[in-house]
Order: structure tokens, then C-alpha cells, then sequence
């Protein structure tokens, strides 16, 4: 099987490195133990859009449909095994058990760009910092259990900005049980140096229409007119 380096896998690979999990674990078939590699998303309601996406593009570049699921607690989830994708996975740069960015993807606007919509989707923030400023930044923050360093440089290249990577932890209280939770941020701010980057590369392809309005509100300050408004539909291929 012959896949294809295009921006639907991009997209795809994206989401996969954010919210997708990925499990490997011996079974049993006919006596004989086999491993078994499947992939999975779930989310919220408010991130159907990107899991839809998910799955379409799964379709379009791996030639497999997947079904959503929709369970009692309100999440989705599409989920597959892989086996038999693993090679022709390999073949362009993705790798079953890492975070790894291949260079094609890392080094074409078009395609980092929409691989970060993906990664947004799933991990990304998008904020006001700065209010005793006069004009507040938006900050675009992704959170992950790791530090990414990968994904820090590609950003830091392809928008020749300042990208910061830092440790954070919090914690609460929880029925009298106190909760702790730690986490790495990679966080950057809209500025004159990758405004334009942002409007061409990475704003259409976000999936998630609170992400992609929000987003789009801060560029049209930067560029007024110059942004043009989303058109963005209901999701679509789900019936609640």
C-alpha cells in the first residue's frame, strides 16, 4: 500500500499526536499469540468537528472508514488497529511509538500548518495574556505530558517567532483527597512576525469552529479586512 504526503495525513498525524492514544498488547487467535497495534480518539461534544475531520481523513489517505461511537457520558471515539499500516506508515517518516514530526510535513508551510491545526485542536488554547497592556496578546498555548521539543522548533522555524516551553503543575482538592497534576506548555503570541503565517497556513485548517472564531477575532486586529470571516458548518457524517 502506496500512501500519499498530502495535507489530509498531515491533519490526521496532528490530532493522532494530541488527543489520539495508541496501544500495543499480545492476544490470542487460534491457540497462537499475535501483537495487536490499535489507535484511538475520544472526545467531547464540542471537539465532534475534530474528531469528524479525523475520521474523514482517515478515509481519504488510509483508505479505511472508521464509525464514531457515541457513549452514555457524552464522549465520541473512533478506534482501529493498525497492523497492517505500520509500514507504509513507516515508509513516510510515522512512527507507531513516537511523537516524531516527519520532515516533510515540518518543512512545508502548507503542511506544518496543518498539522498544527490538528495539535490545536486536540492539546491548544487560545487566550488573551497581558491585561494591564493596552492591547492584550493572544497567546496560543499546547499542553502535553512531555516536553515536545520537536514541535517547539517547527513552530520556532516556520514562523520565525520566540516559541517558550515551560513546566507547570497544580493541584486541588477533591472530595478531601488532594489531586495532583503536572504538564508541559509550549506557548507562543500573535505578533507582526507571524501574522501573516497564522491567516495563510494554520486559521483555515482548524477544525474546531470556538478555536478557529477565536483565533480569527485576534488576527483581524492585527490584519483589519484582511482575514476573511469562516464560513463554517454544522458538523457533518453524524447524526446525534
Amino acid at each position: 500500500m502506496d500512501l500519499v504526503k498530502n495535507a489530509d495525513l498531515a491533519y490526521w498525524l496532528g490530532a493522532l499526536h494530541s488527543d489520539g492514544k495508541r496501544t500495543s498488547y499480545i492476544s490470542k487467535k487460534n491457540g497462537n499469540d499475535f501483537r495487536v497495534f490499535e489507535i484511538s480518539l475520544a472526545v467531547g461534544e464540542k471537539s465532534l468537528p475534530m474528531l469528524e475531520r479525523f475520521a474523514e481523513n482517515f478515509d481519504s489517505s488510509l483508505g479505511r472508514k472508521l464509525k464514531i461511537h457515541r457513549f452514555s457520558d457524552g464522549r465520541y471515539k473512533v478506534g482501529t488497529s493498525v497492523k497492517c499500516l505500520l509500514e507504509p506508515l513507516e515508509n513516510l517518516e510515522i512512527r507507531f511509538r513516537d511523537m516524531t514530526i516527519p520532515l516533510w510535513i515540518s518543512q512545508n508551510p502548507f503542511l506544518f500548518g496543518t498539522y498544527l491545526a490538528g495539535v490545536i485542536d486536540g492539546d491548544g488554547d487560545i487566550r488573551s495574556r497581558g491585561y494591564s497592556r493596552k492591547t492584550p496578546q493572544c497567546c496560543i498555548r499546547i499542553s502535553n505530558g512531555k516536553p515536545n521539543y520537536a514541535l517547539r522548533n517547527a513552530i520556532q522555524m516556520n514562523m520565525n517567532c520566540k516559541v517558550s516551553m515551560y513546566w507547570q503543575s497544580k493541584s486541588h482538592v477533591y472530595y478531601g483527597r488532594i489531586i495532583r497534576g503536572s504538564w508541559w506548555t509550549i506557548e507562543f503570541v500573535v505578533s507582526k512576525k507571524n501574522v501573516d503565517w497564522l491567516k495563510n497556513y494554520l486559521l483555515p485548517r482548524i477544525a474546531i469552529p470556538h478555536k478557529r472564531l477565536k483565533l480569527e477575532k485576534y488576527l483581524e486586529k492585527w490584519c483589519p479586512g484582511g482575514v476573511a470571516r469562516s464560513n463554517i458548518k454544522p458538523c457533518r457524517g453524524f447524526r446525534r
